[in-house]
């Protein structure tokens, strides 16, 4: 009997292939992410370019809302009210800025690597 091959692209890989897939498909100077599940703001594109215009080796993060309200109170009032010393301070200890609404320059994502 024959046996099948599975390719290398049949095989599921994550959240992190599929965002390195989506960067190689686009052509921006910009990268903006967005989870399918989530809802973005009219204005976060415009100011958060803007941020990123005038800092173009940082990722540029927004706070965010939970639906329901409250679901995750305590997290999100900890991750909207983070000081830049604290964002600094525990980035090996906790997610503190959230993916999903990141934005920055090509560069950026270049300079790292991609998503492991």
């Amino acid at each position: 009997g024959g046996q099948s091959k599975e390719s290398k692209e049949d095989e599921p890989s994550g959240d992190g292939a599929a965002r390195n897939h989506a960067v190689r498909q686009s052509s921006g100077s910009y990268l903006c992410f967005l989870d399918a599940d989530d809802i973005m703001m009219p204005n976060r594109i415009s100011r958060q370019l803007n941020l990123a215009k005038a800092n173009k080796r940082a990722i540029v993060g927004s706070g965010f809302y939970r639906e329901p309200p409250g679901s995750t109170r305590h997290y999100t009032s900890w991750a909207n009210g983070i000081s830049g010393r604290q964002l600094y301070l525990q980035q090996y200890r906790e997610i503190t800025m959230i993916q999903p609404t990141w934005f920055f320059h090509r560069s950026v994502f270049q300079r790292a690597g991609g998503y492991p």
